[in-house]
């Protein structure tokens, strides 16, 4: 028993593959603009559309489902020159073939599975593609720029008076300051110029944590 159920989950599977490797090069083509993630994120979108609308109508009343097959065009046409006999008749079949088709389907459980197994990976490959955000250089959860970087140098160890006192050219000295911060030579000249005009952070609380204030 257990081997038969193995072999028709994997038959489920192998179909779901070959359902699904034909949908998204469909979709793939029609949008040229979307990716793979986005058409998974579709189906999957879908897929739960109609399973709650499947979970919906396998809980109907009987009622409830006489109801809904009496709005349906096919009943409207019959009810016009049936007998109430042949009525009741009707809504009891449509009533059994109702509960035949909204019975649980493993199927329909693999389904929302595979496609979400399917998103799982490409997230993960995603995640493994794009580096973490380096939150260590976040200061108060903003992003020093370069001004704010080399006001920091400046208070902490005076970057620029030991650059200025070396016994080299200011275009030697300007490389420096760039090789130190990681910037263009033309900014560090006009930082060490004080021509860099961007809007800085206020770090006097950081400098003030650090005891560079007194």
């Amino acid at each position: 028993m257990q081997n038969n159920l193995s072999a028709t989950k994997q038959f489920i599977i192998a179909r779901l593959e070959e359902e699904y490797n034909s949908k998204k090069m469909i979709f793939l083509i029609e949008n040229p603009d979307k990716n793979e993630k986005h058409f998974i994120e579709q189906e999957i979108t879908i897929i739960k559309k109609v399973k709650d609308e499947y979970d919906r109508k396998s809980n109907l009343t009987d009622d409830e489902v006489y109801e809904e097959i009496k709005k349906e065009k096919k009943y409207l046409n019959s009810y016009k020159t049936a007998t109430s006999d042949e009525i009741e008749d009707y809504l009891k079949y449509h009533l059994k073939q109702h509960r035949e088709k909204y019975k649980k389907s493993e199927k329909e459980g693999c389904r929302s599975i595979f496609y979400n197994t399917k998103l799982k990976k490409i997230l993960e490959i995603e995640k493994n593609l794009n580096p973490k955000k380096n939150k260590s250089q976040l200061l108060g959860g903003k992003k020093l720029n370069l001004l704010d970087r080399y006001n920091l140098a400046n208070k902490l160890v005076g970057i620029e008076n030991k650059i200025r006192t070396l016994n080299i050219g200011d275009l030697e000295k300007y490389q420096l300051l760039a090789y130190i911060l990681g910037c263009d030579k033309d900014n560090a000249r006009d930082l060490m110029n004080n021509k860099y005009h961007v809007k800085t952070n206020n770090l006097d609380n950081y400098f003030d944590e650090l005891g560079l204030n007194k």
